[in-house]
């Protein structure tokens, strides 16, 4: 189900996108609505479910990963629980995904 959304909610949105850390009165400003306003409405996104988390994006080499790499893999359908159970164990793997595609198995890893 999707949510419905004003252009101050996109506006708000498309702030913390670009920058998580940005105050509410930053938002509030841009957006010429009150800063109660972008707290009543970014606790309302949140509780929709349409704000999941906010997350910080590393550098990888500056924290010594000097190596991206995205794995696709074909995985026969009965090992495919063995698979993501293995493939998840490692330290450098960040994201697994499946797929219904000819592979069926997509790494992300540092």
């Amino acid at each position: 189900m999707s949510v419905e959304l004003d252009e101050i909610d996109r506006k708000i949105l498309n702030m913390l996108q670009s920058d998580a850390r940005t105050s509410f009165a930053s938002i509030a400003r841009e957006s010429k609505v009150s800063e109660a306003t972008i707290r009543f409405r970014v606790k309302k996104l949140i509780k929709k479910g349409v704000i999941t988390r906010f997350t910080a994006l590393l550098d990888a080499r500056k924290i010594g990963l000097s190596v991206t790499a995205i794995i696709m893999a074909k995985v026969d359908p009965t090992l495919l629980e063995e698979a993501f159970e293995q493939l998840t164990s490692f330290n450098e793997t960040h994201h697994v995904f499946q797929s219904t595609a000819e592979f069926v198995i997509i790494l992300f890893c540092l």
